[in-house]
């Protein structure tokens, strides 16, 4: 990633698994998204600390994946984590 962000979970929201999956929820329950475990992960490390460049080094690391690979699925999986209103960047 040529730039890095700082990522942050809108507050008041949480993730718990579902299924095969994990989705991302509100304090009421409420369904705010799907995630699949890189997703997950990504939405773990959306602390508004670690940088999207830690973001692709720390998903390469869990899941064994090269770089080039990543760093395009990472910009992707957070722009659509912001889309649907999960996250911020700060």
């Amino acid at each position: 990633m040529a730039e890095s962000y700082f990522p942050i979970r809108r507050p008041g929201l949480r993730r718990r698994a579902a299924g095969n999956g994990h989705v991302v929820v509100t304090g009421d329950d409420e369904i705010v998204c799907e995630l699949n475990e890189t997703g997950a992960a990504l939405f773990d490390l959306c602390d508004g600390e670690t940088s999207s460049a830690e973001m692709v080094d720390a998903i390469c690391e869990m899941f064994a994946v090269d770089r080039a690979t990543v760093d395009a699925d990472v910009r992707r999986a957070l722009t659509a984590l912001v889309d649907a209103g999960v996250v911020n960047w700060s």
